[in-house]
């Protein structure tokens, strides 16, 4: 079989019935696989349907062309390894990513197999390619969700660290912060302190979110002042060829949310506008207003019921995103980015981040007008506990506190908290002895207040053990980090509360009040 019009020739030609020659030539012209045949030199002699579909060229644009050439092979080394494997009768192999204009790229897998004659002469090759791009993709999911792991690995190592190292910091600003005088150069320079620990709180806190998927505390929000932050960032990230302008119709508004994640969306949508204005002048607009949707307009969207919102709006000026991008954006690990310029992850974050909070999503675009994201959070008219926290009128007692952690900077800095909010403490390093002195004694306490990852015993071993001794006994659990423990199995065991790390003075105050007070 020499030439296209040769093999195409016996399929047209006979008609009559399904003969041996017949059969082989609708196979090979019907089969999903990519086939080409190949003279000794490596030039197409025939290629099928599936092949010129795969390159975007015809039979008859193929034929007579070098291999390389329509595999746009332009690793010098790659082609002289297919000159040597034609030239030797050899088989050859290779990967290569391809795709007509417009279509999306596709990863095939192709293998040339040399053609003998009957006296094991080499006389044409046959080139096979599959289409392997589902099989590449599950691949790139699969290295995508190990290098997840590894980081949620990593982020719950530094986590427990870095927020042990963060609590005393922000324990001791605090009650320094409350004895300076207002206004003083010391009240100014403490509450930069102040603010540094609780960015690195957050900090670690977006790790864990991201690497563990975990839900981080929902308190109100001011989500104005989240937007006025996040561009002060981005301002700083983005090239200056980009305008960054903000429109907030309110000066303050309120959403039960995790101001991280808040902070996580608008930089996303940041990273992703930057990225489609690489090449132009353009500008990036956030807008933030109140709205209330009725029944009809909130039954545009999955999920939301009628209501106070709060819509913020993120619009570019690139080139937009085409209808057929636009359908699957938000799909884990799908981009239209260059390999090594993006996971595919940002934008399903996103989704992910917006849904977690009740809200929706939506996303508008025409090609060269840019994209505009409008996000929908439930909306908060009474954010109760919303205010800074500044370490006064926080509530005090008298009782008797039994604080356990093996951190010995962890127990000073919690002792003079806890001795500073009116409670007698009393402090151990190690809970086998811990457990101990409680068992000698264990009406000599009102609440014990204990770390999770401790040498010898976790806090929620001990926490069972002193609870089979007095099983009433208030416990309050602190962690900078936990995946042995959830809030859920705490509380199963008999635990109050379950305080993450680090916290501030008036958090952990408000904690003790409400476990203390509360009926038995």
């Amino acid at each position: 079989m020499s030439s296209v019009t040769e093999f195409r020739g016996i399929a047209s030609g006979l008609k009559g019935s399904l003969n041996e020659a017949m059969r082989l030539a609708l196979a090979v012209e019907q089969i999903a696989e990519g086939l080409a045949i190949l003279d000794t030199q490596g030039s197409i002699l025939f290629a099928n349907r599936a092949f010129s579909a795969h390159h975007g060229l015809s039979a008859a644009e193929m034929a007579g062309r070098p291999l390389a050439d329509i595999l746009r092979i332009d690793d010098a080394e790659q082609r002289d390894r297919l000159c040597e494997a034609l030239g030797s009768g050899r088989p050859w192999s290779w990967n290569l990513a391809t795709g007509a204009a417009g279509d999306l790229v596709r990863e095939l897998a192709l293998t040339v197999y040399p053609i003998r004659d009957a006296a094991g002469r080499f006389i044409e090759a046959v080139a096979v390619e599959r289409d392997v791009s589902r099989e590449a993709l599950v691949e790139g999911r699969l290295r995508q969700w190990q290098k997840m792991e590894s980081l949620g690995t990593l982020a719950g190592g530094i986590a427990h660290d870095f927020n042990n190292i963060l609590l005393p910091i922000q324990i001791n600003t605090e009650l320094m912060l409350a004895a300076a005088k207002k206004d003083s150069p010391e009240n100014r320079r403490l509450a930069q302190i102040l603010e540094a620990a609780r960015r690195g709180r957050d900090m670690v806190g977006q790790i864990l979110a991201f690497g563990r998927n975990k839900d981080q505390d929902r308190r109100p929000v001011d989500i104005a002042a989240v937007v006025k932050e996040s561009l002060k960032l981005l301002r700083i990230s983005m090239p200056k060829t980009i305008t960054i302008s903000e429109s907030l119709e309110v000066p303050s508004a309120f959403a039960l949310a995790d101001s991280t994640q808040i902070e996580q969306i608008l930089m996303n949508l940041g990273s992703n506008a930057a990225y489609a204005m690489r090449d132009r002048c353009g500008m990036f607009e956030v807008r933030l207003a109140e709205v209330t949707l009725d029944a009809e307009e909130a039954s545009r969207f999955i999920g939301l019921k009628p209501g106070a919102y709060l819509r913020l709006t993120a619009r570019d000026t690139g080139p937009g995103i085409p209808p057929a991008v636009r359908d699957r954006i938000f799909e884990p690990f799908f981009t239209t980015k260059k390999s090594g310029e993006g996971s595919g992850l940002g934008l399903s974050v996103v989704h992910g981040i917006v849904e977690s909070h009740d809200g929706a999503i939506t996303v508008s675009s025409e090609a060269g007008k840019g994209a505009e994201f409008t996000i929908l959070l439930p909306r908060i008219t009474d954010p109760v506990g919303a205010g800074p926290e500044n370490g006064v009128d926080v509530p005090k007692g008298t009782e008797r506190v039994f604080f356990i952690d093996d951190e010995i900077l962890q127990s000073k800095a919690m002792t003079r908290l806890l001795g500073h909010l009116g409670y007698r403490v009393s402090a151990r390093n190690d809970p086998v002895e811990a457990l101990e002195a409680f068992r000698k004694d264990p009406d000599a306490f009102d609440l014990v207040i204990l770390d999770q990852t401790m040498p010898h015993m976790t806090g929620g071993e001990l926490a069972s053990a002193i609870l089979k001794i007095r099983p009433a006994m208030p416990i309050i659990l602190c962690t900078g980090f936990s995946e042995g423990l959830s809030e859920e199995q705490a509380a199963a065991l008999g635990i109050r509360a379950f305080v993450w790390k680090p916290f501030s003075l008036r958090e952990i105050a408000l904690v003790i009040r409400k476990v203390l007070q509360r009926p038995l």
